[in-house]
């Protein structure tokens, strides 16, 4: 039996949209948003589930999850941004999912008629 992996903080960029027929949330209908969502998780899997069950509660639903690794991993590769790293600080306060401004766009609609 393997032991279960160590609990560290988790980043990863996150589509999201807004729960059909649910008013309130941060987007209006026909838009969705990118953001970057950040969690203390197990593994990947621990991280989307974490993520989404947090977002549901702003009526927003995942539709995409990218680029998701440990804090640590992201941070030997690349240099992480001073606002992202405040969001990774005040994790270790209580754990909860911190997610960056989103940024919403309008949903692609196909044109019909050419």
């Amino acid at each position: 039996m393997r032991p279960n992996p160590p609990n560290e903080v988790w980043i990863g960029l996150v589509g999201v949209k807004p729960i059909l027929g649910h008013h309130g949330g941060p987007l209006k209908a026909g838009q969705n948003a990118y953001l970057s969502a950040v969690v203390v998780a197990a593994n990947e899997v621990n991280y989307k589930n974490l993520v989404a069950s947090a977002l549901s509660v702003w009526n927003l639903a995942v539709f995409e999850f990218d680029n998701i690794q440990p804090v640590r991993l992201r941070g030997a590769l690349t240099e992480i941004p001073e606002a992202m790293m405040s969001l990774v600080n005040e994790i270790a306060k209580d754990g909860r999912v911190r997610c960056s401004e989103i940024f919403p766009f309008p949903e692609e609609r196909s044109d019909a008629t050419g």
